[in-house]
C-alpha cells in the first residue's frame, strides 16, 4: 500500500505516473504491472527492459 511504503521507506508513492519516461525496466511479473499500458509510460525514443521474460517480444527492446 502506499501507506506502507511510506512509513517503511520514505518514499511518496503516485498512484498513476503523470508524465512519460525515457526506460522503463520491468523487474517484477506482478499481474499490478503486467497491466500497466506502456504507452502512456513511454516516449517514441523510449526503451523497455523485461528482466522477467514476461512481456511480448515485440513490445519490448531487450530482456533477460
Amino acid at each position: 500500500s502506499v501507506e506502507r511504503v511510506w512509513q517503511e521507506y520514505g518514499i511518496a508513492m503516485c498512484e498513476k505516473p503523470s508524465y512519460k519516461y525515457d526506460a522503463v525496466i520491468l523487474a517484477v511479473a506482478h499481474n499490478t504491472f503486467l497491466a500497466i499500458d506502456l504507452e502512456e509510460l513511454t516516449n517514441d525514443q523510449s526503451v523497455i527492459y523485461d528482466t522477467k521474460s514476461c512481456l511480448c517480444r515485440n513490445l519490448v527492446d531487450s530482456r533477460l
